[in-house]
């Protein structure tokens, strides 16, 4: 059986460093996709423990669930919501909305004058990705829409930054340019935007003049993406030696025949397998995404897969089962019950796997 362990010594220590760097800019600590697989709830309350004053998250029942675990910070809804009930819900649940359109400033106004409470909503403005949000080239239409908002009160304004993460960016400084002229002309309008963010985590590393009144930080605080080098990763597997062997020269350990052994090997069974996100890369599941991993790793574009097991790498034997592995511990030191790490994605860690914090 294998664990996702979550060092929260190295997790805060990320934070505060990336505190630190923000100076004076305030961070939405973007927790959704279960926290990028780490675990809403308990993610939510060490941020929240360290000083976070703002959560970011993109489905309802994610506010929802913060709200009821006593979580009190901030929270932003990275999304829009047109059902009245849903949104009633959110307006009471002091959840700060994403207005993308004159319809949902409309039915946001119907929701805010059924439940008798003032919301407060942020412009979501598409400066370029094409996801969600206001275009930005149509400042009349978003005066239109704040005129219709009743009790409703806009407190920011954000975009999202398509391109930041690749080292071939050529789109974030237009889009940069075309927010930043978008919420001239809204001051011009009478309408002040309130709190501006546009960078992601990649942005906030890449553009460190672009960070504006705040910034949104998800992977980042796990040590994940561009200009994370001097942070560390948060999250791999852990599991335990299950059983050993030796296998005699001309095996073929694992699926496939893809690998015969040159000699007689000592081997290691080890409870981690592609079920718990090892091998795989975002946008694969399943044995197809395993063996398009491991595709790249027999053309040479990657090395071949390893596992930490006394503090010594090894390699993994043929391909990966869904909840186990070979080892090659030939020459090592190892019993049953010896503890073996890996590196892991959490996103692609299934839900079924225990996460433990450390």
């Amino acid at each position: 059986m294998a664990d996702l362990v979550i060092d929260t010594a190295a997790m805060e220590k990320n934070w505060r460093r990336l505190r630190r760097e923000a100076g004076k800019c305030e961070i939405l600590a973007v927790v959704k996709a279960n926290a990028y697989g780490l675990g809403l709830i308990p993610v939510a309350q060490l941020l929240a423990s360290w000083g976070a004053g703002w959560l970011a998250v993109s489905e309802p029942e994610e506010a929802f669930a913060l709200r009821r675990a006593g979580i009190g910070t901030e929270i932003l809804l990275l999304r829009p919501v047109y059902a009245p009930g849903t949104l009633e819900r959110l307006i009471g649940a002091d959840v700060t909305l994403s207005l993308t359109s004159v319809e949902g400033a409309e039915t946001l106004r119907s929701a805010v004058a059924r439940c008798g409470k003032a919301a407060r909503v942020h412009l979501a403005i598409n400066t370029g990705l094409g996801r969600h949000g206001f275009d930005c080239g149509d400042a009349a239409g978003i005066l239109r829409a704040a005129a219709r908002l009743g009790n409703g009160e806009i407190t920011g304004i954000y975009s999202h930054l398509a391109d930041a993460y690749s080292p071939r960016d050529r789109r974030s400084r237009g889009q940069a340019e075309r927010f930043l002229d978008l919420c001239d002309q809204l001051r011009r309008g009478r309408l002040e935007p309130g709190m501006r963010h546009l960078c992601n985590s990649a942005g906030f590393a890449r553009y460190p003049e672009l960070r504006l009144d705040a910034v949104r930080l998800g992977s980042a605080l796990l040590g994940r993406g561009p200009g994370t080098e001097d942070l560390t990763r948060i999250g791999y597997l852990r599991a335990e030696v299950e059983d050993l062997y030796r296998l005699p020269r001309g095996s073929c350990p694992g699926y496939g025949h893809d690998l015969r052994l040159a000699r007689a090997t000592d081997t290691a069974v080890v409870g981690i397998g592609y079920a718990h996100g090892f091998c795989l890369r975002r946008g694969q599941s399943g044995v197809l995404g395993l063996v398009r991993s491991l595709g790249r790793t027999i053309l040479g574009l990657e090395p071949p897969p390893e596992m930490c097991l006394n503090g010594q790498a090894r390699p993994v034997l043929g391909l990966p089962g869904c909840s186990s592995s070979i080892l090659d511990v030939t020459g090592l030191d190892c019993r049953r019950g010896d503890a073996v790490t890996a590196a892991v994605n959490p996103l692609l860690a299934g839900e079924e796997v225990h996460r433990v914090f450390v």
